[in-house]
This record gives C-alpha cells, structure tokens and sequence, in this order.
C-alpha cells in the first residue's frame, strides 16, 4: 500500500496548483505518494499544464463544477494510501521532507487521527489556523454580530487559542482545512464528508468525528507550509452564495452535534442575518 495519497481540489488556480506540485515533488523523497487532483471543470488550461509538466499526476477534471466537499470525497475514494492529506491547491511545501517528518509522526502515535502543519503567510508569519470546536458560545457570537462589534471578546479569544504562537506540537480541537493528514481509518469508522453542504466547516466535521472515535487531532509544528489563503479557487466568486453556503454548513454541523432544537432556533437566527445582510447591501448601493 502506498504510504500517502495527496488530494488537491482546484478550480481555475493552474499557477498556484503547478507551483505546489513542483514543491511536493521537491522536497517528498523519503515516502511512497500518490497526487490525486480533483478539478471542478476549471477553465484555465490546468489540465493542460499538470499534464504536461507532472505526468505521474492522476488528474481527473469533472465535467460540471462538484464544488469542494464532493470533489474531496471524490479523491478519496480514488485513494491507495494508509494516510491521505487533504491539501488546498493554494498552498506550498517549505520544509524538505515534511510530509515524510509528518506521516512518521503519525506512525509513532496511533492515537492521532489527523495531523496538521504549521501554516505560514506570504510575509512570513504565522497563521493563527487551529479552533476549538464552535459551541453554543460561538453560535451566540455570530448570530448576534458580537465577533463584529467585539473582535476581542473572551469567547472569540478561547477559540481562537489566543496567547498560542503555533510553534510547538500540541492536540486541538480542530486545524486547518488546507492542510489535513488523515489516517484513512478515520474515513473508514466515520464516514467521509457529508455532501449536503458544498463548502465550509469539514474540518470542524471531520475533526470532531474523530475525537468522538477515539482520535486526537495535533497540530504538528516540526513542518511548515506556506497558505496563499483563499488563492486556491472556492469554486465561486460570489461573495453571497459563499456566505449562503458557509451558513448551511454551520448549521449541518449544530444540527448533527447539539441537536434538532438548537439547529430550528439557529436556522431562524440565520435567516434573520442573511435578510439583514441583503437590506444593508441594498441600502449600500442606493446611496
């Protein structure tokens, strides 16, 4: 069996996805892989490009645009490896045999489920990239604007880890979509991501899955990647239907983990946000 299957979703991101590719076959010596690249129907000439330039690639482009859970779960099932890394086409390798450091490390703690990497910013600072799970405190905050009107308030603080500066290797709650090391037993005892909801909140998902089967997530700070963040294709550049499916999936998520009552009041809570996000834009554009 292969060491690790890498699954990369892309939309219209040739460049960024080609840079990432090369950094994977760069500094991945150590380990047997396998690319697996899902492409939402990209315009842009990417089959192209991959084709050309790293033909050991499995690239399948999909004839309509599957958006990025199903396209992830497509690339799943297309997988041979015992770990498979959910990894954003945005990104980059910067630490020369990281995946193979990383996978290791999985290797010598089976109870870890997934493992992420230490995210870096173009001006070379560290993202903030690992949550505690959203709880009914986070849902109040959203639902009533406070993160808005108090970005500094305690519960806001609590889950974002604040005081943490990501450098040393600790288990969390949750980690970064844009880089996942999952062990594919996890997919195998708890399913892979739910398809109702397109885009947003699988690693909230997928993460709390796994700690309810026994697995700890880790954020592992011996490997670093660098996170364009949000240059990798989200497969729309609509700004509202991003946030229509951002809320469909936070409310998938509240309904699975806390129940059908919390999931109605949240639901009205939403509707009652998104329709005052549409008075504020209209009254925007008429003045």
């Amino acid at each position: 069996m292969t060491d690790l299957s890498i699954v990369v979703v892309s939309y219209n991101c040739r460049d960024r996805l080609t840079e990432l590719l090369r950094s994977i076959y760069e500094y991945t010596k150590s380990i047997s892989f396998e690319v697996i690249v899902i492409d939402n129907a990209s315009e842009d000439g990417a089959d192209k490009s991959v084709k050309g330039q790293f033909p050991q690639v499995r690239f399948i482009q999909n004839r309509e645009n599957r958006w990025l859970r199903p396209a992830m779960n497509q690339g799943i099932r297309e997988s041979n490896g015992r770990y498979i890394l959910l990894l954003n086409p945005d990104t980059r390798l910067l630490t020369p045999e990281g995946l193979g450091k990383m996978l290791q490390y999985m290797d010598r703690h089976p109870e870890i489920g997934i493992l992420g990497s230490k995210l870096i910013n173009p001006d070379g600072s560290i993202q903030q990239d690992c949550q505690r799970f959203p709880g009914l405190g986070w849902a109040f905050c959203h639902s009533f604007f406070i993160n808005q009107i108090w970005p500094q308030n305690p519960l806001r603080q609590r889950w974002q880890y604040q005081g943490w500066d990501r450098n040393d290797t600790r288990a969390v709650d949750t980690i970064s979509g844009a880089c996942m090391m999952v062990r594919k037993d996890v997919f195998e005892r708890v399913g892979l991501l739910f398809e109702g909801s397109q885009i947003y909140w699988e690693e909230a998902e997928l993460c709390r899955g796994a700690r309810k089967a026994g697995w700890l997530t880790v954020h592992f700070a011996d490997t670093e990647i660098l996170h364009y963040w949000r240059q990798g294709g989200v497969s729309v550049s609509s700004r509202s239907i991003l946030q229509t499916a951002m809320e469909q999936s936070m409310l998938y998520y509240y309904r699975k983990y806390y129940g059908v009552i919390i999931y109605a009041i949240l639901a009205v809570l939403s509707w009652l946000r998104m329709g005052l996000f549409k008075i504020l834009k209209r009254l925007r554009s008429l003045i």
